[in-house]
């Protein structure tokens, strides 16, 4: 709308003034780095008296190099890539994709729009389901929403169908790196959680790049057409989800480190 409105440099002017004025401060004013600065513990409840007496748990958890010796780290790296790949493709590419069914930019950028609400709902919903259920499974229900979403960018052009795909596809990218993140806590502990998180959000960095631009160079080369580009998303996101399956179950016990 700002874009259609104003153009597209004073667009990113007012969405850095938002950024800026209703953000960052809301950041700074609200957000604590632990319960303990607002005087209650994770649960919100108060604070024992003896709390800052008592010795701090150890974290228990796998360093990055023993993590990377384990075969699920990788099967984990490679299902995230695969499938973020997928993903990412169509997330960036939406907008021309649509334009190839005839589309106008606006029409292309309202569809675009639904994907980025379904995304929310997806993350919200994986924590619920995550919570009562094995969260490779939930991935793994999760994933057969793209895939039907693949199915209808590459078979159908309306209107509706379209904003089914996107929905699809917001619903699987809200949930994948989330995911991800409890998989990691619950795999390989919180010891040294933020370093091997790290290598698995840099995959999907990786796969942001690879997915858009292969899938914008494969509809170039067949003649500014998506088609063969979403049948090899699809491909790529069933592999991904595939992967899931080979996933044990979560471990008992992680390495203990000692007390802090």
């Amino acid at each position: 709308f700002l874009i259609d409105q104003h153009g597209w440099r004073m667009a990113y002017l007012l969405m850095a003034a938002i950024i800026g004025v209703i953000v960052l401060p809301a950041l700074m004013i609200l957000v604590r780095n632990t319960p303990a600065e607002k005087g209650t513990t994770v649960d919100g409840l108060p604070e024992a008296p003896d709390a800052a007496n008592r010795p701090k748990p150890a974290l228990a958890g796998y360093t990055l190099t023993e993590a990377a010796r384990i075969p699920h780290y990788w099967i984990l790296v490679l299902s995230l890539l695969f499938i973020g790949i997928a993903i990412q493709a169509v997330q960036i590419n939406m907008v021309p994709l649509l334009g190839t069914h005839g589309m106008s930019p606006q029409t292309a950028t309202t569809v675009q729009a639904s994907l980025w609400i379904a995304i929310v709902f997806g993350r919200l919903s994986t924590g619920w389901l995550m919570d009562r259920y094995f969260a490779p499974r939930v991935a793994m229900c999760y994933m057969l929403a793209p895939i039907l979403g693949l199915v209808l960018l590459a078979t159908q052009s309306s209107m509706t169908t379209s904003l089914i795909a996107a929905i699809c596809m917001g619903l699987a990218s809200g949930a994948e790196i989330d995911v991800i993140a409890y998989l990691v806590s619950r795999y390989f502990g919180l010891r040294f959680y933020s370093r091997i998180y790290g290598t698995f959000y840099a995959t999907y960095g990786v796969a942001a790049f690879i997915g858009p631009y292969y899938a914008s160079r494969i509809a170039t080369a067949a003649g500014n057409d998506y088609t063969p580009a979403l049948w090899a998303c699809l491909g790529a996101l069933a592999l991904g989800t595939a992967l899931m399956f080979l996933l044990p179950r979560f471990p008992r016990e992680l390495p203990a480190a000692a007390t802090r």
